[in-house]
């Protein structure tokens, strides 16, 4: 924690604490749609041949080069992450947990769990926008790709050397010809089209955004951002941001924007990544037992400020005008809204609330405890998942709460 978010903090007489600690974790894995039409099937480029795992990739020519006997696929200890995200169709998801993962498919009728096999441990997991492709990014440094039904498609090269102790995510840029990954201090971009690694660039970076043709690419980490023109690999803007380096920084999946939590937690604050400029302070001067989280729609449409686990916000990134606003009759811990902002669901130590935004009203309660699990909302906010180690995948009808799936990550029976 940085000296200026110490302070901040200790200056809130109730010392909260981060009120979304998951939020990046469980949203980064579902690839957004972006302002431009959606590819279609008949227009993706088609997979890549396999690529051998000894090709030697091609990395920046600034970033430091490893020994020689480095093994990327070595580590003293491989961090296996639990993440959960839906197709932005809300038709498909897929989960991560205990280095497996699950792809489920036909959500609107009967469910159908398809086990994703794999070599080494999954970090991480991204959709294609459309839901006809999926990329496994795993400890080794290697990315399957699958397409909508789990079946193997191809490889992409490995990075020269990963960070398995750290955050890693994916995603796609909207035409399906590019595909971007963070882990450590570097951010990896594959030319999928073509089935090589394009560039490796240097930024420490937790969640990222992807233009639909691939040229901009934009990542953050909780006090700083980064623009870059993927195809060249050139810097166009590196700023930071005045989130004390506690809370967060958000990429919209289209690159087009930024939102953070200043100052320390206590606001929300839009900026234009190309040319960088700030747009508007959404919000301002919160109390301490309400430190922001910003998330955005996964079309990129809408931003979200949530307070704490007692109020959420939205307002349209075109506009800069509030569309919805939400107090919570019941505080939680965190808060996960759908794309619309009609659907929330809030976390706490005795279960999950879904409330009805229109209405105003409880919806439903999800028993058992969220507050230290990945869990979302699917975009249409039908759909509630949540994955754990524990409990494996399970997968709620937001109407009733009613249980639909539930699936340990070790079971490779379905």
């Amino acid at each position: 924690m940085t000296l200026a978010a110490a302070l901040s903090l200790a200056a809130c007489r109730d010392d909260a604490p981060n009120p979304n600690p998951a939020i990046t974790t469980t949203t980064t894995t579902a690839t957004a749609a972006t302002s431009t039409a959606a590819p279609t099937a008949s227009t993706l480029p088609p997979a890549p041949p396999a690529v051998p795992s000894a090709a030697t990739p091609a990395t920046s020519a600034e970033l430091p080069k490893p020994p020689e006997d480095h093994d990327a696929s070595r580590s003293a200890a491989i961090w296996r992450p639990t993440h959960v995200g839906f197709a932005p169709k809300s038709d498909a998801l897929v989960a991560t947990g205990d280095g497996k993962a699950l792809l489920v498919t036909s959500l609107r009728s009967t469910p159908r769990v398809v086990p994703l096999p794999s070599e080494a441990p999954v970090m991480a997991a991204a959709f294609l926008v459309t839901g006809e492709r999926l990329a496994l990014w795993r400890s080794d440094g290697s990315v399957a790709l699958v397409d909508g039904d789990g079946t193997a498609l191809s490889e992409l090269p490995k990075p020269t050397t990963v960070d398995t102790t750290s955050d890693w995510t994916l995603r796609w840029s909207g035409d399906g010809r590019w595909l971007a990954g963070a882990e450590g201090e570097h951010v990896h971009v594959w030319k999928v089209s073509d089935g090589v690694l394009h560039q490796s660039l240097q930024a420490r970076a937790f969640n990222l955004g992807f233009g639909y043709d691939g040229h901009r690419l934009a990542a953050a980490t909780t006090f700083a951002a980064w623009v870059w023109d993927a195809h060249t690999g050139r810097l166009l803007e590196e700023r930071s941001t005045r989130t004390g380096g506690t809370f967060g920084t958000e990429v919209s999946p289209d690159a087009n924007w930024v939102a953070s939590a200043e100052v320390d937690g206590h606001g929300a604050t839009l900026y234009k990544t190309r040319p960088w400029q700030l747009e508007t302070v959404l919000v301002s001067d919160t109390t301490c037992d309400a430190h922001i989280a910003v998330s955005f729609s996964s079309d990129s449409r809408h931003v979200f400020a949530h307070g704490g686990g007692r109020w959420v916000r939205g307002y349209r990134v075109d506009t800069k005008l509030p569309f919805m606003s939400f107090d919570f009759p019941h505080p939680g811990s965190w808060s996960r809204v759908s794309d619309d902002g009609k659907t929330v669901l809030v976390a706490a130590d005795d279960g999950a609330r879904i409330y009805d935004v229109p209405g105003k009203q409880l919806r439903a309660t999800i028993e058992g405890s969220f507050e230290t699990i990945a869990a979302t909302l699917s975009p249409d906010g039908r759909f509630a998942a949540a994955a754990d180690t524990a409990q494996g995948l399970r997968l709620w009808s937001t109407a009733d709460a009613k249980l639909l799936l539930a699936v340990p990550f070790g079971d490779e029976s379905r």
